[in-house]
């Protein structure tokens, strides 16, 4: 029987701080691997060839497999020529999905939500013909179809992440622990507009400001006075003091607000130190798309996490400075990789900053950076930077 010869490509990856897992030799009828070995390390790359009259399940007359931490980048099949390769269309599924179909075979695409076939006449389906597709049809965006919602701070959404939503759709917010909406919880896409963006607010837990005979003993202040009211507390402070922070205390959910400190003037007009003050100075809370902002428990600092896939960019920590933000660091966006680049099927998303090189032919690369949520390529025909 007359063999196809296969070249041999082993790549062998650097070994990293952890143990990465072995691979079996994966299971193949009709077909044959090479090296043929029982055990192959991590990293290694293997060819695969099929008997005469057969072919593997990839674009090319070889196939190609990448062992990493103990499973390989897909399952090798022979299947006969005649076949076709299942067919991709972009922001489209084919009905039934196989890995293969068989000479003659008819599949039916269906466009995903927000796309809609280009010509409303078009052929929806595609047929088989020794082992090549006919005409496929191509599925463009609905011209009222949304993009993602935005991020709600403290907030998340009770469906699949998507980049593309159908005019109509409603989705529907949930805050996180201590959290509750200000107005309703849901939004519909219309044409192409988010129709509501609702906010999580943190829960009252009873009157915000209360008599300051509720809080117990009076704070007090050294080189200082203060006077009593029925709701706030005033502080003033003997010459030659001069007041530092907030003139009024308030009895708030059980506890005082920042108190002040009476200092002479020489000592702070010669401090050259940042005199960070009590974050609500600062007035409402920054927004950071796609971030999440707590305040700390002494409410003199802000601390910004990133929503799933972003990276931060910037100081973790903000605080209050003469009424004024320290600097406000970045969510950056994570990119979606386009698989029609890559030779075998990779990662759905790349972290913002990562540079990284893929496969997109059985002996080229193609290498992808990713920019606040823009992937680039160069290689194999791109040339994006």
């Amino acid at each position: 029987m007359k063999i196809i010869l296969l070249t041999l490509s082993v790549w062998l990856c650097q070994a990293s701080a952890i143990d990465l897992k072995d691979c079996k030799r994966p299971p193949l009828r009709n077909g044959f691997l090479v090296p043929w070995q029982h055990i192959y390390d991590h990293g290694t790359k293997v060819s695969y060839g099929c008997n005469k009259g057969l072919k593997p399940v990839v674009e090319t007359w070889w196939g190609e497999l990448l062992c990493g931490n103990g499973e390989w980048s897909h399952t090798p099949h022979c299947v006969p020529e005649s076949n076709c390769i299942a067919p991709v269309v972009p922001h489209a599924t084919p009905k039934p999905s196989q890995v293969s179909y068989p000479n003659n075979s008819i599949v039916t695409f269906v466009c995903d939500k927000g796309y809609e076939f280009e010509l409303q006449l078009q052929e929806k389906q595609a047929a088989c013909e020794n082992g090549e597709w006919g005409p496929l049809p191509k599925c463009q965006r609905k011209r009222n179809a949304c993009d993602a919602p935005s991020h709600v701070p403290n907030a998340l959404i009770k469906h699949p992440y998507r980049d593309t939503f159908d005019e109509g759709e409603t989705i529907t917010y949930l805050c996180k622990e201590g959290y509750e909406f200000e107005g309703k919880d849901k939004s519909t896409c219309a044409k192409s507009t988010w129709d509501h963006t609702p906010k999580c607010e943190p829960k009252a837990e009873g009157p915000p400001i209360s008599r300051v005979t509720e809080c117990g003993a009076y704070p007090s202040v050294k080189n200082g006075k203060l006077d009593i009211s029925d709701f706030a507390l005033t502080f003033r402070c003997y010459p030659p003091y001069e007041l530092r922070g907030p003139q009024q205390v308030m009895c708030l959910r059980g506890q005082w607000s920042e108190v002040p400190v009476c200092v002479e003037r020489s000592e702070r007009s010669d401090s050259s130190r940042p005199e960070y003050s009590h974050v609500r100075h600062c007035g409402d809370l920054p927004i950071i798309e796609h971030g999440d902002v707590t305040k700390a428990p002494d409410g003199l600092a802000l601390t910004v996490r990133c929503a799933y896939l972003h990276k931060l960019d910037g100081p973790a920590e903000v605080k209050c400075v003469d009424r004024k933000w320290t600097q406000l660091p970045a969510c950056k966006a994570p990119c979606k990789l386009d698989q029609s680049k890559f030779y075998y099927s990779q990662r759905e998303y790349m972290l913002h900053g990562v540079e990284e090189g893929f496969f997109c032919t059985a002996l080229s690369r193609v290498q992808v950076k990713c920019d606040n949520g823009k992937a680039l390529y160069r290689g194999c025909g791109d040339d994006d930077w």
